[in-house]
C-alpha cells in the first residue's frame, strides 16, 4: 500500500461505486430479496437487489474476485494496466506511480479504461 510513495510521480485512482457495478447472477438474486411496506395496512412489496451490496459478508471477496477476473480477461489488451491492478489495488483504490510524468499517465490510464 505504501509502495506508490517511492515514485517521483504518484497517483491514486478510485473505482467509484465498485459494488454497484458488479452484477449478481440472476439465480442468486433471490438471496438478496427485500420485503418492504410503508405501514401494516399495505401489502408487502418485494425487491431483489441486482448488484453486490455494500456491507454484506461476501462483498469484499466478490469485488476483489471481479477485478481479478477483469485483469485476466483484459491482460492481453492492457498489459501495463493489468500488472498495475494485480499488484497495486487496495479494495477500490489503485495506488501507483512512476519516475516520469508520461509513464505515470500511461500507468493511470490503462486500468482506468477497463475498471471505470
Amino acid at each position: 500500500m505504501v509502495r506508490f510513495r517511492k515514485h517521483i510521480f504518484a497517483f491514486i485512482a478510485d473505482v467509484q461505486t465498485m459494488y454497484r457495478m458488479i452484477w449478481i447472477n440472476p439465480d442468486q438474486r433471490k438471496l438478496q430479496r427485500i420485503l418492504w411496506r410503508e405501514n401494516m395496512n399495505e401489502p408487502k412489496k418485494t425487491f431483489e437487489l441486482l448488484t453486490v451490496t455494500y456491507g454484506t459478508t461476501s462483498a469484499p471477496f466478490l469485488a476483489k474476485r471481479t477485478v481479478k477476473q477483469l485483469v485476466l480477461d483484459e491482460a492481453e489488451n492492457f498489459p501495463l494496466g493489468s500488472s498495475v491492478v494485480m499488484r497495486d489495488i487496495y479494495i477500490d483504490d489503485v495506488l501507483n506511480g512512476a519516475e516520469t510524468l508520461l509513464e505515470a499517465k500511461d500507468l493511470k490510464n490503462q486500468p482506468y479504461q477497463y475498471l471505470l
